[in-house]
């Protein structure tokens, strides 16, 4: 099975604010995405979310729920947002993220998703250059990091949990223009039971 796109949006929170990096702190509890971008960063807090289901790299018997902020950073010069994947049952959850650290990092190119299966707890980068075509550069030491990953809620037929990473991704246009973002993140994902 290719990408099953279902794009539920989960109300999980729904306003939406967006901030530079000298207003208040952006790692409080509350779930964000940052970039920092030719030294300056950016927040977004408070992520609505979409979910699409991916089949999974490492089994085809096993589904993937793909839980995507589709909130975007943005300015005149770029457009940023992420998502993360995930097992969609809780038992499984627990159990593959009892271990996951460094995870593998998949690039979209000009926020388009044209990726065939993922695997546990990628994390998928949505960045557009609006000055260059750029693609991830595979040759970078493109890194995410997984610190935390913390239940949140917990209801009788599903429970959410918080991951907490960060990373570093750079981009090429294949022609001597190189940038590097990294920044950090808080996303909510939900897993039923």
């Amino acid at each position: 099975m290719k990408k099953l796109s279902l794009l539920l949006f989960i109300p999980l929170i729904l306003s939406v604010s967006c901030s530079s990096s000298d207003d208040s702190d952006s790692n409080s509890s509350g779930n964000f995405i940052s970039i920092t971008r030719n030294g300056e960063t950016f927040n977004e807090n408070n992520l609505a979310y979409g979910i699409s289901v991916f089949d999974n790299c490492n089994d085809s018997s096993v589904l993937l729920d793909y839980t995507s902020s589709i909130v975007y950073i943005e300015n005149s010069e770029f457009s940023f947002s992420l998502g993360i994947a995930h097992p969609s049952d809780k038992s499984v959850f627990e159990n593959v993220s009892a271990s996951v650290s460094q995870v593998n990092i998949e690039a979209s190119d000009n926020g388009s998703l044209f990726i065939d299966c993922l695997n546990d707890f990628d994390l998928i980068i949505k960045y557009s250059d609006k000055s260059s075509n750029v693609s991830l550069d595979d040759s970078a030491n493109n890194t995410n990091t997984i610190e935390s990953i913390n239940l949140i809620n917990e209801t009788s037929t599903k429970a959410t949990y918080g991951i907490k990473g960060n990373y570093v991704a750079t981009y090429t246009d294949g022609s001597g223009y190189n940038i590097t973002i990294n920044g950090s993140y808080l996303l909510h994902v939900e897993t039923l039971k």
